[in-house]
């Protein structure tokens, strides 16, 4: 919420669109807070949200009305535990079963694997297989596997991105994988430790036709954000003034 607005997002301006690349819970104690929020931007048509991997387990343990060791490695019982101990319930059963009612389900499903603006393709990690030309006839199965994949070494940078032009803006990999994988200077930092990295590590990559996100937040405390300004022509411009 601080990063948003200390890029000027405003709920009561009708002009400011939030897009979510995924991965909104388990990762701290203010999942439910995040929820709400989401929800609430998503009910007035302002909210563009996009599944990660982690709305995909919390989805799994909705479904079955349980967790598994992965959940709670992952984090998914924190979030639980936090609805949990807010509403008074018993149990984490009885949790997931009252998510449920409230709709944390439905708020799920109704979250789409990619959204396209401009020249720009957005999603959690990556795309099924290593083409963009008929991205709209993907199944879910196919979005559920690539939602998870490393895409850049199963399938490399140098692929259709480059010959239609267009570039991908994902989450899921760390931006300092990125920028130690295809910046020379950060080669240095390639078998240190988390702590020894300067800040810019965690700031987005952007690569030639691949903006990289995720700014490994448990860890470095900071959510990185772009802005794009889209005119009434069509065009659609990163705003390198106000992202980061």
């Amino acid at each position: 919420m601080n990063a948003l607005k200390s890029k000027g997002f405003k709920a009561s301006n009708t002009s400011h669109y939030i897009m979510s690349l995924g991965d909104n819970f388990d990762r701290g104690n203010k999942s439910v807070e995040i929820y709400d929020f989401l929800k609430k931007q998503a009910r007035k048509g302002r909210a563009i949200l996009l599944k990660g991997n982690h709305e995909l387990l919390l989805k799994k343990a909705l479904e079955k009305k349980r967790v598994s060791a992965l959940d709670e490695s992952n984090g998914l019982l924190m979030t639980i535990e936090e609805y949990r101990d807010i509403n008074l319930l018993d149990d984490v059963d009885d949790a997931l079963i009252h998510m449920n009612k409230e709709g944390w389900l439905k708020f799920i499903n109704e979250m789409g694997w990619y959204y396209r603006l401009g020249n720009y393709i957005f999603t959690h990690s990556w795309v099924p297989y290593d083409t963009l030309l008929e991205i709209d006839y993907f199944n879910n199965d196919e979005w559920h596997d690539a939602v998870w994949d490393d895409g850049p070494t199963r399938y490399g940078e140098d692929n259709v991105f480059k010959r239609t032009k267009l570039t991908l803006v994902n989450g899921h990999r760390f931006s300092w994988m990125y920028k130690i994988r295809y910046e020379e200077k950060y080669k240095k930092y390639q078998f240190l430790d988390l702590s020894e990295f300067p800040p810019e590590l965690y700031t987005p990559f952007r690569g030639e036709h691949i903006i990289a996100l995720d700014a490994c937040s448990e860890y470095s405390n900071r959510v990185n954000i772009l802005i794009f300004d889209q005119y009434d022509d069509g065009r659609v411009v990163l705003n390198s003034e106000l992202s980061d």
